[in-house]
């Protein structure tokens, strides 16, 4: 039994350094794509919401600031992912030799925000399906005759958008363990900072400063099925395979820059379409 330190856990598996490198590397693979969606999406969710939160009259003084502390955690998320010292998820230079040939000279904060543009196309394509949610929320809170439901709705929607991100990770997480028999724990440490829960925590607790009936009132049985079905739904576009290559390829179609070449780009475009298939 091989004993590691990661982030000061102390973590046991069987595998040797060789063997755990190969089947974290197809962990990566996995959860980066799916976080690349999920994360991202959810981040653009709450900058649209952040401007129909503005025109409630309650955003001013301890709500704005609390909201703030959520645009800022979601700045050191960034940070931590693009300068991290350890566990590096977005440095060329620890990228095989046939990846890192593949992108031209580009700064990895470049390379990060061509992996986060994905989620952002993907919230385009699949607005709608965010909009629904929305608007579920929405009839709920004028049921319960919770004023300003149109702007407070769209900060449940984001908060909403956000946990999914958070159960995204997790779920990808779960699912490397058991295919690629990697514990759990040791996943947990590298790709940790890709979990977005301290953003939805902070998210969260300004959304109850703006309107703390947003979480005290009690849903129906109805409306409770009715909201979870569009989360449901919301869920069901963000990770499927047709939402994440959709999304790749427009995604790299406009980012011509970091490629090298353009038979570069092209290759990158074949294998989305190989993986599609």
């Amino acid at each position: 039994m091989k004993k590691y330190n990661i982030n000061g856990h102390i973590i046991a598996t069987h595998l040797n350094n060789e063997e755990l490198g190969h089947r974290v590397g197809k962990s990566s693979a996995l959860i980066k794509t799916m976080c690349g969606i999920g994360n991202n999406a959810a981040w653009a969710a709450c900058l649209e919401a952040i401007d129909h939160l503005r025109q409630h009259p309650r955003y001013r003084q301890k709500v704005k600031q609390g909201f703030k502390a959520a645009m800022e955690e979601f700045k050191a998320y960034e940070r931590r992912l693009v300068y991290a010292t350890e566990n590096l998820l977005f440095h060329l230079d620890d990228l095989t030799p046939e990846y890192r040939k593949r992108y031209g000279d580009i700064t990895d904060r470049e390379y990060y925000e061509y992996w986060s543009a994905t989620g952002a196309t993907a919230y385009t394509q699949k607005r709608s399906w965010a909009v629904n949610v929305w608007n579920k929320y929405r009839l709920s809170l004028i049921r319960h005759k919770v004023p300003h439901e149109e702007e407070v709705a769209w900060g449940m929607a984001a908060c909403a958008c956000l946990r999914l991100a958070q159960y995204i990770y997790e779920q990808n997480i779960k699912v490397c363990a058991n295919d690629y028999k990697v514990p759990a724990q040791l996943l947990d440490a590298i790709f940790g900072s890709l979990n977005v829960k301290a953003i939805a925590d902070k998210w969260d607790k300004a959304l109850m400063l703006l309107e703390p009936k947003a979480e005290g009132y009690e849903l129906e049985d109805i409306e409770a099925k009715n909201i979870q079905l569009g989360l449901d739904q919301l869920m069901e576009q963000w990770t499927s395979t047709a939402t994440m290559t959709d999304a790749l390829v427009e995604t790299t179609e406009a980012y011509d820059d970091v490629f090298r070449t353009k038979g570069e780009q092209k290759k990158a475009l074949r294998q989305i379409t190989e993986m599609r298939k």
